[in-house]
């Protein structure tokens, strides 16, 4: 006969009811049959051995006084329910239903000590040991004590080990041959110089701060997506405060709408105050709910949520009109270009018998004669091209094995210079010859057009007009039209409609001055052309600053009003116009603050850049700049253009429509950068480039003098719509940080941040391909960092549900060292709020809403600022051994790193 201890002590052993469920992979269905395969089996063997009187009476007290009341509640739990039905209209168990799952855990966490206690008892059993077993059966509660005291020490959390100094990373070589350029040594002096000096602030007796190398830095990172994100963020520094962490973070790294509530932060919370208050205090005092409700700093930013549509109705006409005074502006920028082609146009018709000779203008004949001067010069550039181009082949060959430096190969390198420049001389020859076509053919459109119309033709000028508001109705429709082919027909016609434009203006002005017509004069003198071209050009160049021009300065003053505030001596909340970079941090309640943005440099010949079309750019208390283009203090970036301050730096940073857009505008999206320029959609702005500063003798010394200003003009403007920009100009163009990393990240890794805690406000609803995986991609190839996560957790279901909000990602870094960073995003698991939930079954899209929204309603804004907070307070719960408000940072990460990470990864300090 077999021995029925050792069977029960084996189902014991290998099954779910003794061992781990894991926090997130653990599947609760498994583990609740598992439980409930304990009957059937008890009672097989309690039939089958009748004398096992010692056998039966453990069994019977383990199911029937032990089990029994567990299951007698998740019977309930796992049966088909028909009040409740999925989408197909079929009957859900309770048990699908996330809160239920996180009560079964909960209770089959207070089962596991018990069964763990009967294993021990069948373990004696089957050796026969029936005293002992009898004795630990009487006295089980106390086993139960030492099996749950050993398990919640096993759960205490991962020994992390000292950690690393978090260094700035210098893989990326940062340019510095100019005057004041500053080192990564430099920047990061100043970074732990601040840092330390913030973690004195938390010492019970606050004293000298530490000197060197900041051991094991706390980085915070806000993501962009506009006041979406920048309210999910709230909800997370909410929490974080509420828990004790943010007064733990070192770094504050934000990007785009992160940045908004980040301005918010370093404004409100670092400016200096004298009352005394610790920086803890400061910050609860701020974000930190009481029993009173919220405070004012979170109820101004609330009250705040509608910024763009500052000042009502007038509000909203300002933002119209601001928006066609830069298109008009622009159009007439960009108006002597076209004027000079009229001109240039008129001077070849005049060169004696013209150009294009007198034949074209009889009728029914629409190009110029060979024997014309623009015959000839199409003839003999398009045959030397011809003959250029079928010699070449022949050079090639006749000098393929020369070397570098042999006269052979420079031969072929002008060889093949020669046929590239005759074949731009031969174009251009051949779109001269077309003109009188394009000519005749505008005419022929001009008296077509009435009579089809029966008299109700546009005129030239009404229709100058319409073509120039084409490109806004178009943009606005393919927003509107969701079809794919019908979004794709409309974007070629938005491509299509500025060069159509410019081309209108071309002939209209042309014909005007007389080209085309027998009336060689025309209607318009050619003076009075030239003195058009003359003056829009001199206005162009010298009396127009693109910075003011664009709509940077509202968006500026809008977040401004919203997000720049400073606590008044009666402790309340007063908006301020200003706050120098350099000012930040006074009070060091704030973290050291990075302002990610990008500058914009898609003609530059680094090809470190790696065709991201620009690269990272820094604001911060003591350094701006990127690794391109170097870095400066901030205080002589100040000094140059008085206008960088902190909320234009938060502007720039979240200057998200911009004509220049990084990664999104490389490629075939280049070619959206005219008409985005032209329609004034430029949020960015142009800062003086540090690179052309001098040196200065002071007192007998070569000292890096001032960083020079010039004039942000029409030729910038070009420069703009062509793409054509790079750092060697005298300004510099910077935009949104997302326009290369969205998550605001990438500096933290940089400066081998160990703890990481990354909101991802900007997410939509696929996990896949998006900023999470980009950020992964240029910490490999930049930093040598490698991240490893599992987006499992994250994706919702059909139901639109996902298991967590919040994944652990691990960091290795290029020395081995080990770092660890928290995701979170705006997610719907069912243990949120009932306001929430009740939001998101009566509004499709939320929480994936994009970006665009960027007027948010209370409700809006409540259900946003409430998934922070679930996403924060997810992380916090008995099941993790995290349910305590007094946690630091890396016990916190310690306790998440044993229970977050894959079933299969082995943990390592």
């Amino acid at each position: 006969m077999s021995n029925p201890s050792q069977a029960i002590w084996v189902e014991l052993k290998t099954r779910i009811t003794t061992q781990r469920l894991h926090y997130r992979s653990g599947d609760e269905d498994t583990a609740a049959q598992s439980i409930y395969k304990l009957f059937q089996k008890g009672r097989d063997l309690m039939t089958a051995n009748p004398p096992a009187t010692l056998f039966e009476t453990a069994v019977l007290e383990m199911l029937n006084e032990t089990i029994r009341p567990y299951t007698a509640r998740w019977h309930g739990w796992m049966t088909p329910d028909p009040a409740e039905k999925d989408e197909k209209g079929n009957p859900v168990r309770k048990l699908n239903d996330p809160q239920v799952r996180r009560k079964f855990r909960t209770e089959l966490r207070e089962l596991q000590p018990k069964l763990r206690a009967f294993e021990a008892v069948f373990d004696l059993l089957r050796q026969g040991k029936d005293v002992e077993a009898k004795a630990m059966l009487n006295d089980l509660d106390k086993q139960v004590a030492v099996i749950r005291a050993e398990m919640e020490q096993a759960e205490a959390g991962v020994e992390l080990g000292d950690g690393h100094d978090s260094t700035i990373q210098d893989q990326v070589k940062a340019f510095a041959e100019f005057p004041g350029a500053v080192s990564w040594s430099d920047i990061q002096a100043k970074e732990q110089e601040y840092i330390q000096a913030r973690r004195a602030l938390r010492t019970p007796t606050p004293g000298t701060p530490p000197i060197g190398a900041v051991k094991n830095a706390v980085g915070l990172a806000l993501s962009g997506g506009g006041i979406k994100s920048a309210t999910f963020c709230l909800g997370v520094v909410q929490e974080l405060v509420k828990r004790g962490l943010f007064q733990q973070t070192d770094y504050l790294s934000t990007v785009s709408g992160g940045g908004y509530l980040g301005g918010f932060i370093s404004s409100y919370l670092g400016s200096k105050e004298d009352t005394g208050t610790s920086a803890a205090d400061r910050a609860k005092n701020t974000f930190a709910d009481s029993d009173k409700g919220e405070t004012a700093p979170v109820r101004h930013l609330r009250n705040h949520s509608k910024y763009l549509l500052h000042g009502g109705f007038f509000g909203i006409l300002r933002i119209i009109g601001l928006m066609l005074s830069g298109i008009m502006a622009n159009l007439l920028m960009l108006l002597p270009v076209p004027l000079f082609i009229a001109l240039f146009l008129w001077g070849l018709n005049h060169l004696g018998c013209g150009y294009w000779g007198k034949t074209w203008l009889l009728e029914g004949v629409y190009l110029p004669p060979w024997c014309s001067p623009a015959g000839w010069v199409l003839a003999v550039t398009g045959l030397a091209f011809f003959i250029c181009w079928l010699a070449l082949p022949i050079v090639q060959r006749w000098t393929a094995s020369a070397e570098v430096d042999h006269p052979k190969s420079k031969w072929r390198g002008f060889w093949e210079g020669a046929v590239l420049a005759l074949a731009l001389i031969a174009a251009l020859a051949g779109l001269l010859y077309l003109i009188p076509a394009g000519v005749k053919g505008y005419l022929a459109l001009k008296t077509w057009l009435p009579t089809k119309l029966h008299g109700f033709a546009l005129s030239e000028k009404t229709m100058a007009v319409v073509l120039a508001g084409v490109p806004i109705v178009l943009a606005t429709l393919g927003r509107w039209f969701k079809t794919p082919w019908i979004q794709g027909l409309l974007m070629k016609a938005f491509i299509l409609s500025g060069p159509v434009f410019y081309a209108f203006v071309v002939f209209f002005v042309s014909i005007k001055l007389g080209l085309g017509e027998t009336n060689r004069e025309g209607d318009w003198p050619v003076q009075a052309v030239l003195g058009a071209f003359v003056f829009f050009g001199l206005w162009s160049l010298f009396g127009v600053n693109l910075n003011m021009l664009s709509p940077h300065r509202y968006y500026r003053a809008r977040l401004s009003e919203c997000y720049l505030a400073l606590p008044d001596k009666e402790k309340t909340l007063v908006t301020a116009p200003k706050h120098r970079l350099t000012t930040l941090g006074e009070s060091k309640a704030a973290p050291y603050h990075l302002i990610n943005a990008f500058v914009n440099l898609p003609a530059s010949q680094n090809r470190e850049l790696r065709g991201r079309g620009g690269d990272f750019f820094l604001f911060s208390r003591d350094h701006c700049g990127s690794p391109a283009t170097g870095y400066v203090s901030t205080e002589r970036l100040e000094k140059a253009d008085p206008r960088v301050d902190l909320m234009t730096a938060v502007a720039i940073s979240a200057a998200a429509g911009s004509s220049n857009m990084g990664w999104r505008t490389e490629g075939p999206f280049a070619q959206f950068r005219f008409l985005l320029a032209v329609l004034n959609v430029r949020l960015g702005y142009w800062i003086p480039n540090f690179q052309k500063a001098t040196f200065e003798n002071k007192d007998g010394k070569q000292l890096p003098g001032k960083i020079p200003r010039g004039f942000v003009a029409s030729p910038y403007l070009w420069r703009e719509s062509t793409g054509n920009m790079d750092e060697t100009l005298k300004h510099l163009n910077v935009s949104d940080g997302g326009h290369i990393e969205n998550l605001g990240v990438y500096e933290l890794l940089r400066r081998k941040c160990r703890f990481i805690i990354s909101a991802d406000g900007g997410a939509v609803l696929d996990v896949t391909g998006g900023d999470l995986q980009r950020l992964e991609r240029y910490a490999f190839i930049d930093l040598g960092i490698r991240m490893q996560y599992s987006l499992a957790d994250l994706k919702p279901d059909e139901r639109g549900v996902c298991r967590a909000p919040a994944i652990l990602v691990k960091i290795t870094y290029s020395d081995g060292s080990q770092g660890w960073m928290i995701y979170l995003r705006p997610s719907i698991t069912g243990n949120e709020s009932n306001h929430v939930l009740d939001h998101w079954r009566l509004t499709p899209g939320f929480p994936y809403e994009s970006i665009a929204d960027q007027i948010f309603e209370e409700e809006q804004f409540e259900g946003y600022r409430s998934l922070g907070q679930t996403a924060v307070g997810s992380l916090f719960n008995k099941e993790l051994g995290t349910d305590s408000n007094d946690l630091d940072i890396k016990t916190w990460f310690s306790k998440l790193v044993a229970n977050l990470l894959p079933d299969n990864e082995v943990p390592r300090s």
